[in-house]
C-alpha cells in the first residue's frame, strides 16, 4: 500500500517489458496497492491469454479489485487457456496448513527417493547410492560410516564443435582512405556554405562578425556538452535551459533606456521576452540544483560554493561603476565576454559529478554576469536617467521570483517535466525577441540580421510548442503513445515557415506579420514533430 500510480510512459514500459516475461512465467504475484485508490491493473487480459497452460497468478491485491483482469476476490478462477487466478484475500490463515502439507511432501519424496522410486522393486527398501542428494546425506548404513561422501565428480561436459569463422581482411589503407574521403566531402559542404554567406553579405562586416561568433559558439557548445557523463544528462538538460534564458537580454535591447514604460509593439515584446525568460533562468538553475541534490550521498561534504560570490560581485560593481562614471567604457563588453566563457565552463563542469556542482555554479556566474553587463549598456545608453534600469529589473525581478518559487514546489519526480514546462518560455520569448527586433531595426538588420531573425522565430517557434507536448506526455496530461508521422506535412510546414520569414525579410518591416506567422507555422510543426515521439523519450527531445 506504498506505491504511487507512475506515469503513462512507464506504464507502456511495464507493459512491453512485462508481456515478455510473464509469458516465460509458471508464477506470477502480484503486489501492488495504492492507498485509498483502486489497484492499478498490471496485466490485462491478453497478458493472462499468452501465458502458459498450467501456470499461476497469485493476485494479492484482489481485495482493492485486482492487478490482474479476471480476478474475483477470495475466488479461484481459470482461464480457457488454463491459467488459474488466485484471488484468495485470506492467504495467510492458509499458509498454515498450505506449509506442513508441502514440508510433509518434501519429506515424503526423499524418502521415497531413497530406494523404493529408484530401484523399481516392489517392497524392497534400497539405498541408492547412485543418488548424489542419497549419498550426501548418508551418514551409516548396515552397521558402517559411510560419512563422508565422496567428492561428486559432475559429468563430462559435451564437447563443443568448433565452428571456423573466417574473418574478412579489410585493408587499412582502404579504410583510412574511406573515413577521409567521407571527412573531407562533409567539410567541402562546410566550406561551401562559408563561401555563400561571405558572398552573400557583400561589403557588410558585421556579417563575418554575427557569422565568426555563431561558428566559435558551437564548437564551444559540441565541446562543452560532448564530455558530459551519461549519468549527468538531466541536470545538463536544465542548465543549458536555464542558460538559453539569456534570450531577456535580447528582449531587453528592444527597451527605451530613458523610459520605463514599453510603448511600441517591438518593446512590449522585448518587455515580454525579457518577463518569460527570467521566470525561465531562476527556476532553470534552481532545478538544477535539485537535480545535483539528488547524486548526494549522505555524508558527502557540501561544497561551501557561497565563496564565489565574492569575484562575482566584484566584477558586478566594477561593470556598474564603470558604466555610471564613463559613457565610453569597454568593460562592460569585456564582461560581456567572460559571462559567455562562464556559461560555456559552466556546461563543461557537468563533465563529472565532482565538478557537477561547480558547473552549475559557473553557469548562474555567467547567467549573473551577463545580466550586469546588460544594465551596463542601458545605464551608458542613457547617463543619469534610471528609468530603464529600473524597468529591466522590475521585469527580472518579477519573472526571477515566479520561476523560483514554481520551480521550488516540485518534487524529485516531477523535475523533467518542470524543465519542459521552462524551455517553452524560451522558445515564445525568442519568436517575441525576433518579431519585436525586426519591427524596430528591420532596415539596419542587412542578410545576416535578417537570417538571424527568421531562424530565432522558426526554432523559437518549434521550442515553444514541442516543450509544452513534452511537458503534457511528462505529467501525464495526454497519452505518451505517438502519434503517426507525416513528413509531408511537417515538409510543408517548415517550408511555409522558411519562405514567410524569406518574404519579411525581403520586403522589409511593412511585413513584419510574416515573420509572425513564420513563428507560428513553426509552432505547428513542433507540435507535429513532438507528438509523433513516444513519452519515453521526451527527456531527449528536451
Amino acid at each position: 500500500g506504498y506505491a504511487k500510480e507512475m506515469s503513462d510512459e512507464y506504464k507502456a514500459a511495464e507493459q512491453a517489458m512485462l508481456t515478455d516475461e510473464v509469458a516465460k512465467a509458471d508464477v506470477v504475484i502480484t503486489t501492488a496497492l495504492i492507498p485509498g485508490r483502486k489497484a492499478p491493473v498490471l496485466i490485462p487480459e491478453a497478458m493472462v491469454a499468452g501465458m502458459k497452460r498450467g501456470s499461476v497468478i497469485v493476485d494479492m491485491a484482489s481485495v482493492n479489485g485486482g492487478n490482474v483482469v479476471g480476478t474475483v476476490d477470495g475466488q479461484k478462477v481459470t482461464t480457457k487457456n488454463g491459467v488459474s487466478i488466485l484471488g484468495y484475500s485470506d492467504l495467510p490463515s492458509r499458509l498454515p496448513t498450505a506449509a506442513s502439507q508441502l514440508f510433509g511432501r518434501n519429506q515424503a519424496n526423499f524418502l521415497l527417493s531413497v530406494g523404493p522410486q529408484t530401484t523399481g522393486t516392489k517392497g524392497e527398501f534400497v539405498v541408492d547410492y547412485e543418488d548424489p542428494a542419497v549419498r550426501g546425506m548418508l551418514v551409516v548404513d548396515g552397521g558402517k560410516l559411510t560419512w563422508p561422501a565422496p567428492p561428486y565428480e559432475p559429468p563430462p561436459a559435451p564437447k563443443q564443435a568448433t565452428v571456423e569463422v573466417e574473418e574478412e581482411e579489410i585493408d587499412p589503407q582502404v579504410a583510412i582512405n574511406e573515413k577521409v574521403q567521407g571527412d573531407a566531402t562533409a567539410l567541402t559542404a562546410v566550406a561551401a556554405l562559408t563561401i555563400g554567406v561571405g558572398l552573400a553579405s557583400g561589403g557588410d562586416v558585421s556579417n563575418a562578425a554575427l557569422f565568426g561568433a555563431f561558428c566559435l559558439a558551437s564548437f564551444a557548445g559540441q565541446q562543452a556538452v560532448w564530455g558530459v557523463a551519461p549519468a549527468l544528462h538531466s541536470p545538463l538538460m536544465a542548465v543549458t535551459n536555464a542558460v538559453s534564458g539569456l534570450t531577456a537580454l535580447g528582449g531587453a535591447a528592444l527597451l527605451d533606456p530613458s523610459d520605463p514604460i514599453p510603448h511600441t509593439p517591438a518593446q512590449f515584446l522585448g518587455a515580454f521576452a525579457v518577463a518569460v525568460s527570467a521566470i525561465n533562468i531562476a527556476g532553470g538553475f534552481r532545478v538544477t540544483d535539485a537535480m545535483l541534490q539528488l547524486f548526494r550521498r549522505e555524508g558527502d561534504p557540501e561544497p561551501p560554493l557561497s565563496y564565489f560570490a565574492a569575484p562575482v560581485g566584484l566584477a558586478a560593481i566594477a561593470t556598474l561603476g564603470a558604466a555610471a562614471t564613463d559613457p565610453t567604457s569597454v568593460l562592460p563588453d569585456v564582461v560581456a565576454g567572460a559571462a559567455a566563457t562562464a556559461c560555456v565552463a559552466g556546461i563543461g563542469g557537468l563533465a563529472s559529478q565532482d565538478t557537477a556542482r561547480y558547473g552549475n555554479a559557473a553557469a548562474v556566474a555567467g547567467v549573473g554576469l551577463a545580466v550586469v553587463a546588460t544594465f551596463a549598456h542601458v545605464i551608458q545608453a542613457s547617463p543619469g536617467d534610471l528609468g530603464g534600469v529600473l524597468s529591466l529589473g522590475a521585469l527580472l525581478a518579477a519573472g526571477g521570483a515566479g520561476g523560483y518559487v514554481v520551480a521550488g514546489g516540485v518534487g524529485p519526480a516531477e523535475l523533467p517535466q518542470t524543465v519542459a514546462a521552462f524551455h517553452s518560455l524560451v522558445g515564445i520569448a525568442a519568436v517575441a525577441t525576433a518579431v519585436g527586433e525586426f519591427l524596430a531595426h528591420a532596415e539596419e538588420l542587412g542578410v545576416g540580421g535578417g537570417v538571424a531573425a527568421v531562424l530565432a522565430a522558426v526554432v523559437g517557434g518549434v521550442t515553444f510548442s514541442g516543450s509544452i507536448v513534452a511537458y503534457a506526455k511528462l505529467a501525464g496530461l495526454t497519452s505518451s503513445s505517438p502519434l503517426a508521422k507525416n513528413d509531408l506535412i511537417n515538409g510543408a510546414l517548415l517550408v511555409g515557415a522558411l519562405g514567410t520569414g524569406a518574404l519579411a525579410v525581403s520586403q522589409g518591416v511593412t511585413m513584419a506579420p510574416a515573420l509572425a506567422a513564420s513563428g507560428a507555422l513553426s509552432a505547428v510543426l513542433g507540435y507535429f514533430l513532438v507528438s509523433s515521439i513516444g513519452g519515453a523519450d521526451m527527456p531527449v527531445v528536451i
